[in-house]
């Protein structure tokens, strides 16, 4: 795994927000994931897996990103845990572009949703369901059988577009901050 291996998330439009009957898998759609409403992008990349512990220690030794403590989850390939939104964009993302020569961002929220759900119109990119085949899910249950630990990222199949982990294993940060009023006032072209 290269630190920078990114897929291309091809142009095209589809439907932002949480959809009755379809997203409502977890509790239901919040009032803030509405109104539903139609976005359109052109091509853009996205990274093939979530940034690892291997590629944050690089950054750490590096001197440029402070330590991310795995809390006994363990490092390598497994996604980084315990770093804040300003770590990922000050620090680590920085650093990325002057190892790389190339230019980086967090997705915003409108092209996480969209590249998640590689083109379905489902509440996941396989379908309505989920099951611990697909995910690594349910910390603090006994659902899946499994440790309370996150996994290797690249453990479960990629949507359609080749992107890996888009459900599950860890929570993902997005460039642009949370409002209540996003869905009613997002634009409809690149968000």
């Amino acid at each position: 795994q290269t630190l920078n291996e990114m897929i291309l998330v091809p142009a095209g439009t589809f439907m932002m927000g949480c959809v009755d009957g379809r997203d409502d898998v977890a509790g239901g759609c919040g009032a803030d994931e509405k109104p539903t409403h139609e976005v359109s992008f052109t091509a853009f990349s996205m990274g093939k897996y979530e940034v690892t512990f291997d590629q944050w220690d690089a950054c750490e030794q590096a001197k440029a990103c402070p330590h991310a403590e795995d809390a006994g989850w363990g490092h390598g390939k497994r996604p980084v845990i315990n770093v804040s939104w300003d770590d990922i964009t000050q620090k680590y993302i920085p650093w990325l572009k002057q190892q790389t020569g190339k230019r980086y961002r967090l997705p915003t929220e409108a092209e996480w949703e969209y590249a998640a759900r590689a083109g379905g119109e489902t509440a996941y990119p396989w379908g309505n369901s989920l099951n611990c085949n697909q995910a690594r899910y349910g910390y603090g249950s006994d659902e899946c059988r499994r440790s309370d630990k996150t996994v290797d990222v690249g453990s479960y199949p990629a949507n359609a577009w080749g992107l890996h982990d888009t459900v599950g294993n860890v929570w993902e940060w997005v460039q642009d901050g949370y409002g209540s009023d996003y869905y009613r006032s997002s634009p409809a072209s690149a968000p």
